[in-house]
């Protein structure tokens, strides 16, 4: 059983922020390898000696969620375990948003503007 979550799932909590150096929230650090990036001196190898860090060949994407940011393909775990959690409770969190929708609608349309 995988422990990365769905494509869906990355392109709806896609935080559209990528760059060369991304630390998950798991704490491991991952580096593009592939695209040339102005790095300061010292950096790559930096990140090549350092245990915790993994290099990929595309520039580093993370999702949010939670105030979270989680490495896109990150083996960790973390975005599989919020978007199964919003599976097994799917049902409630549609019964949520549409109670909060209705309840947002009448607040809005109890709101009068002057010259109405």
């Amino acid at each position: 059983m995988s422990n990365q979550c769905s494509k869906i799932f990355e392109e709806v909590f896609d935080s559209h922020v990528g760059g060369c150096v991304r630390t998950c929230v798991c704490g491991k650090i991952y580096y593009d390898t592939y695209n040339d990036w102005d790095w300061e001196f010292g950096e790559l190898e930096r990140l090549e000696k350092n245990p915790n860090t993994f290099p990929v060949e595309y520039s580093v994407g993370t999702i949010s969620i939670n105030n979270e940011e989680i490495v896109i393909g990150c083996d960790c775990g973390r975005a599989k375990k919020y978007e199964d959690f919003i599976i097994q409770h799917a049902k409630q969190i549609a019964t949520y948003l549409n109670k909060r929708a209705d309840f947002l609608k009448e607040e809005a349309d109890s709101i009068r503007v002057k010259g109405d």
